[in-house]
């Protein structure tokens, strides 16, 4: 009964409970045949047992008749076995499966593939079967519906492409490729697409509404069609409109229709209509100009939208149109003038065989690096943790054709999804065939030996070896059971204790990483180098998975190790009594004496070995009575004493009846000799935990995610389906991820920083994003701000205090970058840099009266907002055909400042403003502690460039000119002049920036949102 629940629920266990029963699967009767005939001719017998060679090259024959049948039955048994692996696996992933016929598939990989090396070739024979599915489907789904030349009514004749535009776009299909390999390198926020944000617009028919149609109103629109031409060639030029969607006019009924549906109306138009369910996806997206007709027609198409993940079944409605919406707002930096559309490209992409080959080799490899990383534990339940890895590729892959205007759309993703199945199952189906082969290779190596040594002694008649060899026989085989019935018991009693650890909630990814943290992070505790703890920080995904098949690698071993002591002990105990009462045979058993010595007399001496065998049997189970031993002579009873004491063997062994006993010494030498070699070698195999040890490996490795602004991995129970990411275990502080703003460590998390903050990309100290921006293009992050009056991140705090001076010089000095180091409070605030502020307002002529006034009021705004930082100071030049310098690298007073800024009139001198504000940098001592000197520049007219000035900022230390920022405003639009000056300063400089059209009146808000950036 309890086999039965264990087969019903783990189907394949049982199956490793007899994985070691080699020898039974194996029939040698030929062998045993031979030397029983061979008594039969004495004369050919001593032959045999003269020639040593003779005898040997007889069993190399006969062995070679079994090898070839193990063999033959080893590839049946494989072919079976991969035809239900793979439901199997195909069972597990049901939402992956590409609807298309896999039997020729599957035959190809199963006779092609299978018991191959892996390798080049392996690949590129795979890639060869599995590769047709792009050209037998619609993979991608396009931003906007191409528009190609209408033609009315006509099929589209395919034309022949020139070699010319065949190559630009397979150097464009190329570059993507380029793109799809390089895109793991980039750690850029705003090269990512959220493409979960993406919805597909539908336009759609149903055949419902086509029926619907037929049966009521195509009747007006075919009359219509058909008015001044000829009836016949018209109604079927009509309905040859349809065949796209499966429909075919019964031409045999025309003029039965003329009368029934025309005249009469006795009848509809869908009784004449042939349905069959064709390709549509594929059918329309080449014939396009098809659909034109039905904008013509009495039908109106249905409209929806779906997320791009969804689906809508096709096999029922017929999709005539889609548009891929993208919220332009989520997908900053790619806004429809970025995008490279070029539609023609999805035309001719598929023509590219060897080019896709490239792409498909990212999924052969996810597969391939697994196996080699876990090849002697590779299991099905592997392939959850695979399917996480081919959906990010997938991903990627998509990253990469968004710049091009599409994505790999539902089925296009499937195609890969049903690649990366075949390639799974095939190496699940490759790992048995290495168990076959090793099995032949060392186990019937070893039974080659037995039956060999068996052969030779039935040849010799060599009664002492057949003695010796049939006792560890018989022992191996009361081993064997002894085995398998403790192995079932062991397996349920390992099954109960993993289910307990599968469904513990600290075997989550989140306990895991609260752990590694302690241990990484923690200063009195710390176990790892800084080299570990950046690795940590940089990659947590790949360096979670590595510390996941550490431990459960350790986990695996010592379940192992622990039931391997357990079956030893059960096993032993079985054995004990039984290996007691053979010594005490084993004691007073004569050596070289037969089994017809034992007996008194019998009928047929030649029953003696088999009688004999019987006795033993019987007294190692405790059933042996006085009337067994009537026929024993006196002097031999002593051997056998009849006891209660019933050893565990099987009724198989007491009912053998080609069981027999020569040479009682020598049987019992050979069994004694065989239990404790088997004893020594007895191990439990790893095969029966492993499914569990993978969904173990799984929930701690967890959701993939990474945090986009800290790289801090998702901590959500990977059974959480759709979840919102989270770092539960508080997000990394980023200068510990390598940013450094100002050779300053940032002291942000990402919920410390506000919408309005830039955000420094990773790898890229000249790139940046608004945090705003990253929350709209991550919607499925839960990195929303936090109210600045909670305590935020307060582990990291500690973290940073402990350990961030020591963690900075490992991680920025090793590659020279300098840095100050700042200790972070629990009450953070932003830092306060210190910033010159020098100011260059134009108060010629042009600008008394309102715009002085306005860009007054403007200035006064904007330093009201900026005194708010102690750091700053100010630097006020007002400038005409003259320069004057009215506040000299002071402190903000608003009242001084609002007293000094007056018009005074007169020409405008670009020359004048610049060098004086050349010579009042040059003139502030402390020049280095400023973390930048910005020129904040408004001017309502024109002038020449300032090439002397200018030249003299050009000769400035290369350390200073990067600390000097221009922001340029001026009323003029496109003006020459300003433009050369922002774009020395954009050269020379740190940056230079320039906002034309700009009123006076608006200078204070445009310069008060410059100073309002913090980059974090």
């Amino acid at each position: 009964m309890f086999i039965h629940q264990l087969e019903k629920r783990f189907p394949n266990q049982l199956e490793l409970v007899q994985e070691n029963n080699f020898n039974n699967q194996i029939s040698f009767q030929n062998l045993d045949d031979f030397a029983a005939n061979l008594s039969q001719d004495e004369n050919l017998l001593a032959s045999y047992q003269n020639e040593k060679n003779k005898t040997n090259e007889k069993f190399e024959e006969l062995w070679s008749v079994i090898s070839n049948e193990l063999k033959k039955r080893n590839q049946d048994s494989l072919k079976k076995f991969s035809e239900k692996e793979f439901l199997r696996v195909l069972s597990k992933f049901k939402k992956y499966n590409l609807d298309s016929d896999k039997k020729e598939q599957i035959e190809q990989f199963t006779s092609n593939l299978i018991m191959n090396k892996l390798g080049q070739d392996d690949f590129d024979q795979s890639f060869d079967i599995m590769h047709k599915d792009l050209t037998q489907s619609s993979v991608f789904e396009i931003f906007e519906f191409i528009n190609r030349d209408k033609t009315d009514f006509k099929q589209i004749e395919p034309r022949p492409i020139e070699d010319r535009v065949h190559n630009e776009y397979k150097k464009k299909f190329q570059k993507i490729i380029a793109q799809i390999y390089d895109i793991e390198k980039t750690k850029l926020i705003s090269s990512h697409i959220q493409l979960s944000n993406l919805e597909i617009q539908l336009k759609w028919i149903s055949i419902t509404d086509l029926e619907n149609y037929f049966k009521n109103k195509a009747i007006i629109d075919l009359t219509k069609f058909c008015e001044n031409k000829d009836k016949r060639e018209a109604t079927l030029q009509f309905f040859d409109l349809f065949k796209i969607f499966g429909y075919r006019f019964n031409t045999d009924k025309f003029d039965e229709f003329q009368d029934l549906v025309i005249a009469k109306k006795e009848k509809t138009i869908l009784d004449y209509l042939i349905y069959q369910e064709i390709p549509f996806k594929k059918y329309y997206l080449n014939n396009q100009n098809e659909l034109n007709f039905l904008d013509r027609l009495s039908i109106s198409p249905q409209t929806t939208t779906i997320k791009a993940s969804e689906e809508l079944n096709e096999r029922t409605n017929f999709i005539i149109d889609k548009k891929i919406i993208y919220n332009q707002n989520t997908v900053v930096m790619f806004q429809k003038d970025k995008i490279e559309k070029d539609y023609k490209l999805f035309d001719l992409i598929m023509d590219f065989k060897n080019d896709w080959k490239d792409i498909y080799k990212k999924i052969y490899r996810i597969i391939e690096q697994e196996f080699r990383a876990n090849e002697t534990q590779f299991h099905i339940n592997m392939i959850q943790i695979i399917m996480d890895k081919v959906e990010k590729q997938i991903d990627q892959f998509n990253q990469c054709f968004f710049q091009y205007g599409a994505i790999l759309g539902n089925v296009g993703q499937k195609i890969f999804y049903n690649f990366a199945i075949f390639i799974f199952w095939r190496y699940l189906c490759y790992q048995r065939y290495q168990q076959y082969i090793k099995y032949e290779n060392e186990e019937l190596s070893l039974l080659k030996k037995e039956k060999f040594d068996k052969f030779i002694a039935d040849i010799q008649h060599d009664q002492s070896m057949q003695s010796l060899l049939n006792g560890k026989a018989i022992s191996k085989l009361i081993i064997d059971q002894s085995i398998k019935q403790h192995q079932i018991n062991l397996i349920n009693d390992a099954y109960k204790e993993l289910d307990q650890l599968v469904n513990d909630r600290k075997m989550q990814s989140y306990y895991l990483i609260d752990d590694l943290d302690d241990k990484l992070f923690n200063q009195k505790e710390k176990q790892n180098s800084y080299i570990q703890t950046q690795k940590y920080i940089d990659n947590p995904v790949k360096f979670i998975e590595d510390e996941v098949t550490l431990r459960t690698g350790n986990m695996r071993q010592q379940f192992v190790e622990q039931y391997t002591q357990k079956l030893r002990e059960n096993v032993d105990k079985d054995l004990s009594l039984i290996l007691s009462k053979l010594s005490k045979i084993q004691g007073q058993a004569i050596e070289n004496q037969k089994a017809t010595e034992f007996f008194i007399q019998l009928i047929n001496p030649q029953d003696a070995p088999k009688i004999l065998y019987q006795i033993v049997m019987k007294y190692l189970v405790g059933n042996l009575s006085k009337e067994d031993l009537d026929n024993i002579q006196d002097k031999f009873k002593s051997i056998f004493q009849i006891s209660n004491d019933q050893c565990k063997i099987a009724e198989q062994f007491l009912q053998a009846k080609d069981q027999r006993i020569n040479i009682l010494s020598d049987f019992v030498s050979g069994f004694i000799i065989e239990v404790k070699e088997q004893i020594q070698q007895l191990k439990v195999s790893n095969k029966f935990i492993e499914q569990y040890i993978q969904k173990i490996r799984y929930n701690l490795i967890g959701c993939r995610e990474c945090c986009p602004t800290c790289k801090r991995k998702c901590d959500i129970d990977i059974s959480e389906v759709n979840h919102k990411h989270q770092c539960r275990n508080e997000h990394v502080i980023r200068g510990m991820a390598g940013i450094l703003v100002e050779q300053e460590p940032s002291l942000y998390s990402c919920k410390e920083i506000k919408n309005d903050y830039l955000v420094l990309e990773f790898d890229s100290s000249d790139r940046s994003i608004y945090m705003g921006d990253i929350r709209n293009m991550f919607k499925d992050w839960d990195i929303q701000e936090r109210c600045s009056d909670k305590k935020i991140n307060d582990k990291f705090n500690v973290i940073w205090n402990n350990i961030g001076k020591d963690y900075c010089y490992y991680r920025f000095g090793r590659d020279g970058r300098s840095f100050t180091f700042n200790e972070k409070q629990s009450n953070f605030k932003e830092n306060q840099q210190s910033y010159h502020y020098v100011v260059l307002l134009d108060d010629s002529g042009s600008m008394s009266g309102d715009r002085f006034n306005q860009a007054q009021n403007g200035i006064l705004s904007f330093l009201q907002q900026a005194q708010q930082n102690q750091n700053i100071r100010v630097t006020i030049i007002i400038f005409n055909s003259t320069a004057r310098c009215v506040v000299d690298c002071s402190p903000i007073n608003m009242q001084t400042i609002k007293n000094v800024l007056l018009c005074n009139g007169g020409g405008t001198s670009f020359q004048s403003a610049f060098q004086l504000a050349y010579e009042k940098l040059q003139a502030v001592r402390n020049f280095d502690q400023f973390n930048k000197h910005i020129i904040f520049f408004y001017t309502d007219g024109e002038d020449s460039y300032p090439t002397q000035a200018l030249e003299q900022f050009a000769r400035m230390p290369n350390s200073q000119r990067m600390k000097i920022d221009l922001i340029a405003c001026c009323l003029d639009k496109q003006q020459k002049t300003m433009i050369d000056i922002t774009d020395f300063f954009n050269r020379y400089c740190s940056l230079g920036k320039l906002q034309h059209s700009m009123q006076p009146s608006e200078i204070g808000e445009a310069w008060t949102k410059q100073i309002r950036i913090i980059k974090v």
